[in-house]
Order: C-alpha cells, then structure tokens, then sequence
C-alpha cells in the first residue's frame, strides 16, 4: 500500500503534540464495492473489481480549538494503483468571535449543481475512487475566514500541489494508453511547489445564494501528450488563473442553481453549467418526493476531446421515499447535443439496512461513436456497482 502524502505525518505529530488532551471522538465508515463491467476491453479483459475502504474520522473540541483527522485507506483487486493511503483532512482550526483560521490539509468544496461541478478547484480529484470526479484528495493550506451577518470571505494559501494518481496497465476507466506519472511536467519552475492562491466572497442578494472567487495556480486537470520515446501519455500541469461564480434560488417548490467560470490557461476559455430542479411532494399520495432536474452544460471550447460538457443536457431525476430507512434513488443522462450518438448515463440506489449498515447500487453507461470525444476510450466500460457500507 502507497502513502501518497508522506509530509502529512510531521504535521499529525504537530497536531497532536498542540491539542491539550488526547481525547477523539471517532466515527467513519468500512466500504466493500464489488463491480461488474458489462464487457470486455481490449487493453483489460478482467470484468470483475472489488475495493475494500477504510475512512475513520478523529474530531476533537477544545474550547475555540478544532482537531480534524480524516485518513482514507483502499485496497483494489484489479489495479494496485488504486490501492493506497492518503489523508482527506488533518487541521488543527481555531476560531474567534467572526474569525476562523485553519492550517493542515482540509477538503474545500464548491459548486451547486448535480450534473458536474466545473468550478470545485481546490482540492485534486481522486480519479481512481469514483466515476463522477466527486472524491477529493486532502490539500495543504492555509485558510482564513471571515463571517459577517449575511457574507463571508475566504482566503486560502496552496503552498504544495497534490498530484493525481493514474490507473495503471491492469486497471479500466483509463485511456487507451496509460497516463506516466514518473512523465508529469509543470509550467512553473517550481513545479509542484508552486504557492497557488484562492479568495472567495459568498453573501445573498434579493433571494439569491451566490458567491464570487478568484483562483491563480496549478491547474488541476492535466494536458495529456502523447510521449512516443515512452509509448504513454504525459501529463502537463500548466499555471492557470480563474474567476468564476455559483448561485442559486430557492422559489416555492423550484431550485435554479448556476456555476461558471472564465479561465486563462493554455487557452482563454469559459464554461457554464445551469440549470433546475422541481420537487413534486407526496407523489402518488404517499411520503415519496421525486426532484426533477435538467442542466445544460457549456464549454466555449466547443472540442469534444477537450470538455465533456461542451454543448450537452443532463435529465435526471431523484427519488426519496422519506422513509426510516432513508432510501433514495438518482437516475440521470448527460445528451451531447452536437453528436446524438454521445450519451453517458448513471443510476444511484441507496438505503439503510439499520443504524451501522447501508446498502448502495450505482451503474454507469458509456456511449461514444467518435474517436474525438473525450469519453470515448470508457465505451466499454460499462458497469454495476454493489456496496455495502458499516458506519461506527
């Protein structure tokens, strides 16, 4: 198993050594997944994967003091690239009167809308752990927050940049060729080490949840360039500056939720997802509520090999049975409006078997015909997903 954080521990001891009293409160979870990929691929004919993950979570208080220890553990049977050890967050936060300031790694999220969340920068995706580019790996900071009555401000200092893991040549989801990590290049001559930096303001007006930020560092996602001395791809961190914003309005039984960003990289570009939700309550005379949600997804780019959303809709739909067990149901479908023989769809399904234990199934569908669409190496990885979770 991989450390893929090895400074993180000098900082744990510093943690530790600072808090007053060894006394946590400790809570996580123990996540078995077992997936089945419909077909066969060509660089990989194994259609069976199983993750094993471990996600306790330390939390202590201690007067305006706050400890945060959230280390992830996983096991993967197919790719050993998967398997690994990282920490998501370990903070020591101390807060005061309208003043909070954090130092360690943490997990920063922004965004509103279901589909993607195009302007979620902070933190480095973990690729390896899920399909929708939800899970975050831990990014060190410095952070400053200041609350008013109906705003806050956030000022974060990035001063080491995670970078991503790949799947390796037994691993699925991948591109055609593997992506060489030992390959990766930065635009800053301080490669990795680059002190990015991030303001964010959040307040409302007339009704209207919004918030503004500016970002200038490594840009998360790489360029990936084909090296014919390695026969992989290499992936080229450029430095990258964006403003962008997230809103949304809550009007009766409608949810209009908005994110979009300009960005000045290799390429000046903007993109936009917007879009709905509306909650029908008590369906069919029972407790059950379905949110039906469509976005619309934009790329100024207009590359497909480039941007998933560069001109697409997503239609999905929420079930919640408001039911002891709090079971729910997500199904949704991303349409490329410019290629009707691109589409990507996903299936969620989620309840409580008791207090420590829950039941989840999850699919994914992959469909592309072009050999320019930037899905197109996963049409053949369509899969199953059974988990089963224990929470303590």
């Amino acid at each position: 198993m991989k450390c893929i954080v090895n400074s993180s521990y000098p900082l744990l001891a510093l943690i530790l050594i600072a808090s007053p009293v060894w006394t946590f409160e400790i809570q996580g979870n123990l996540n078995l997944e077992q997936r089945h990929y419909v077909s066969a691929k060509e660089q990989q004919s194994e259609q069976y994967e199983a993750t094993l993950s471990f996600a306790p979570e330390l939390y202590y208080n201690h007067n305006d003091i706050e400890v945060n220890i959230k280390p992830n553990a996983r096991i993967n049977s197919m790719d050993d690239e998967k398997s690994g050890f990282y920490f998501k967050e370990l903070n020591l936060a101390y807060t005061s009167n309208a003043h909070e300031f954090k130092v360690g790694i943490n997990q920063v999220f922004w965004g509103v809308t279901e589909s993607q969340h195009i302007i979620d920068i902070i933190n480095q995706t973990d690729t390896l752990a899920s399909v929708d580019f939800e899970q975050k790996m831990g990014q060190p900071m410095l952070q400053y927050t200041y609350y008013s009555e109906d705003s806050s401000l956030q000022v974060f200092l990035l001063p080491h940049f995670q970078k991503p893991k790949y799947a390796s040549k037994k691993g699925r989801l991948r591109p055609i060729l593997v992506v060489d990590p030992s390959l990766v290049q930065f635009e800053s001559s301080k490669g990795k080490n680059r002190q990015d930096f991030a303001l964010k303001y959040s307040s409302r007006l007339a009704g209207i949840d919004y918030s503004l930020h500016y970002f200038n560092g490594i840009q998360r996602t790489p360029i990936l360039q084909y090296s014919a001395a390695h026969n992989a791809l290499a992936p080229l961190h450029p430095n990258m500056e964006q403003v962008g914003i997230e809103s949304q309005l809550v009007y009766e039984n409608w949810l209009f939720k908005l994110e979009g960003y300009h960005r000045h990289s290799t390429h000046n570009y903007s993109a936009v997802t917007a879009g709905f939700e509306y909650t029908l309550i008590g369906v069919f005379d029972s407790f059950w509520d379905i949110n039906l949600i469509s976005e619309y997804q934009y790329d100024s780019r207009q590359d497909p090999s480039l941007a998933q959303g560069q001109n697409d809709l997503f239609l999905g739909a929420r079930l919640t049975l408001n039911d002891l067990d709090g079971t729910t149901a997500l199904v949704g479908l991303v349409q490329d409006l410019d290629d009707k023989d691109t589409v990507s769809g996903r299936l969620e399904i989620s309840s409580r078997i008791n207090d420590s234990w829950r039941w989840r199934v999850e699919g994914w569908l992959f469909q592309a015909d072009s050999v320019d669409e930037i899905t197109f190496f996963a049409r053949k990885d369509d899969f199953l997903q059974f988990s089963i979770e224990y929470y303590f």
